[in-house]
């Protein structure tokens, strides 16, 4: 045997059956170590496969990423439009209502102009009809004389 397990009998006596142990441990620990090794394999082909995914995920994150700031550079541009147009609607608006006013102005003339044209009518149509009694008077005038 081993010189030190001659020299100490009992060191020997433990040491013999530990070692008759390791088998049965081997045999016992290998199964475990088996089955640990082959969870660790499936979730490392978890992973992989979440790892996978994610990279689809994160390249469609960065197609949207990218679509949402062409749509931001789209609507700004539109901004911009709709602030000039707006500026342009409003400096109409200020012409629209200068020229309404003007027009109002030009309407009130043309209805003092029309009560001065209704005197004037009036005064015409009176003058028509002396000037009517006048002709008839200047005719009986001028058949007497001629008579």
């Amino acid at each position: 045997m081993f010189p030190a397990a001659a020299a100490h009998p009992r060191r020997a006596a433990t040491r013999v059956p530990a070692l008759g142990l390791i088998p049965l441990v081997l045999v016992l620990v290998a199964p475990i170590v088996a089955f640990l090794l082959f969870s660790i394999d499936s979730m490392r082909n978890g992973l992989a496969g979440t790892n996978r995914g994610l990279d689809q995920t994160n390249a469609q994150l960065h197609t949207t990423n990218s679509q949402l700031r062409t749509t931001v550079n789209q609507l700004r541009f539109t901004n911009q439009q709709l602030t000039t147009t707006n500026a342009q609607l409003r400096t109409t608006y200020a012409q629209l209502q200068l020229t309404n006013a003007q027009l109002l102005r030009t309407n009130v003339r043309l209805d003092g102009t029309n009560l001065k044209l209704d005197e004037t009518n009036k005064k015409l149509l009176s003058m028509s009809g002396e000037l009517g009694s006048m002709r008839h008077d200047l005719s009986e005038m001028a058949r007497k004389i001629m008579h």
